[in-house]
C-alpha cells in the first residue's frame, strides 16, 4: 500500500515550519531538489536541510494550508498550495511573530515514494521581518512564478471536469481559478471563463470597486495587485451546491493571515485564523465543461480559533 501523498506534504511543511525537517529525511528523494525565490535553488538532502534551516527556534510554530489542487501524471503525484507560516516568540502572554507565505509546488515520485522537488514563491512577509532579513531575499509584489510550472494547470482543469458531481468541479475550479488570478496564467483564466464574465472586489474603505470582465481581466488583476500590495488569493471554500441542472454557486472566504490589523496576535488568539473578505462565485454548463459567469469579493470579518500545527482549508 502506498502512501498518503497528501500527508507526506503536510509532514514536509510542519517539519519545515518547526525546524526539525532532520526528523522526515524519509520522505526526502535522496536527490531532491527545492527552489525557493527567497532562498535559491538547492540539490540533495545534505543542501537542502542546510537551505531549509531556520535562523531561531520559535515558541510558537504553525502552518496554514488553502487552495490545495493535486493530480497524478505519468508516474508522478503533484501537489499545489498556498501556506501561511506563523513563527513568532512569546514572552508575558504577548507574542513577536513573524508571518510569510506564498506558493507551493510538490512533485513526488510514485514508484519512489518520496518528494522529489520542492518549489515555492514567496508571496509576503510581516510583522518582525528582522528575524530573517540576513537569510532571505524579501517578497516586493513582483513575482516570478516559473518555478511553479511543473505543475500544469491544464491538466488539472481537464482532469477535474472529468468528475460527474459538477459541485466538485466547481470548487476545485475555483481554487484553480485564484491561483491563475495572481499567477497571471491568462491562457487558463480564459479558458475558465464565460464571454460575458465580470468580476468585482470592493476596495479596502469607501464603496470603490475594482471591476472587470473577460476582455480586460489583466487591467483588473494589474488595479488589483496595486491596490491590494503583497496580497494573494488564498481562498477557503465554504461549500457549492447546484442552482439549477446547469448553475452552481460557490461560497468562501478569503484568508488573510499576514493582515491580523486591529485582531492583534497575542498567546490568546494565536491560533485564530484570519478573513476578511467574503467571495461568492457562479459557474454554469457550456457544453460538457464548467464556465465561471461571476465573482463577486466583498469585505467580511470573521474569526476561527483552533489549536493545531497544521490547518488544511
Amino acid at each position: 500500500m502506498g502512501r498518503d501523498y497528501s500527508k507526506m506534504v503536510d509532514e514536509f511543511l510542519i517539519s519545515y515550519t518547526e525546524g526539525s525537517l532532520k526528523n522526515s529525511t524519509g520522505i526526502l528523494a535522496d536527490d531532491i531538489m527545492v527552489n525557493y525565490s527567497n532562498l535559491g535553488k538547492f540539490k540533495g538532502k545534505a543542501q537542502v536541510m542546510e537551505a531549509l534551516r531556520l535562523p531561531d527556534d520559535y515558541d510558537v510554530k504553525t502552518v496554514t494550508t488553502s487552495n490545495r489542487m493535486e493530480y497524478s501524471d505519468h508516474g508522478n503525484y503533484y501537489v499545489a498550495l498556498v501556506a501561511h507560516h506563523l513563527l513568532s516568540f512569546e514572552k508575558y502572554n504577548e507574542m513577536f511573530p513573524l508571518l510569510f507565505g506564498g506558493k507551493y509546488v510538490f512533485t513526488i515520485s510514485e514508484s519512489r515514494q518520496l518528494i522529489t522537488s520542492v518549489s515555492f514563491v514567496l508571496e509576503y512577509q510581516a510583522e518582525n521581518t528582522v528575524y530573517v532579513k540576513d537569510f532571505w531575499e524579501f517578497a516586493d509584489g513582483f513575482n516570478d512564478y516559473n518555478a511553479l510550472s511543473g505543475f500544469d494547470l491544464l491538466r488539472f482543469l481537464k482532469q477535474s471536469n472529468l468528475e460527474s458531481d459538477k459541485t466538485i468541479v466547481a470548487a476545485q475550479l475555483s481554487k484553480l481559478f485564484f491561483w491563475c488570478l495572481d499567477t497571471e496564467a491568462m491562457d487558463i483564466l480564459e479558458a475558465l471563463t464565460t464571454a460575458d464574465f465580470v468580476i468585482n472586489r470592493a476596495k479596502v474603505v469607501g464603496s470603490d470597486k475594482i471591476v472587470g470582465n473577460h476582455d480586460n481581466l489583466s487591467a483588473f488583476i494589474k488595479e488589483d495587485k496595486s491596490h491590494y500590495d503583497l496580497s494573494q488569493y488564498s481562498v477557503a471554500i465554504d461549500g457549492a451546491r447546484y442552482i439549477s441542472d446547469t448553475e452552481v454557486n460557490v461560497t468562501a472566504q478569503h484568508l488573510t493571515p499576514h493582515r491580523p490589523g486591529n485582531k492583534k496576535l497575542n498567546s490568546l488568539t494565536k491560533y485564530h485564523t484570519f478573513f476578511d473578505e467574503d467571495i461568492e462565485l457562479t459557474w454554469i454548463m457550456e457544453g460538457e465543461w464548467l464556465k465561471l459567469k461571476a465573482v463577486t469579493i466583498k469585505r467580511a470579518a470573521d474569526l476561527a480559533y483552533y489549536g493545531y500545527k497544521i490547518k488544511n482549508y
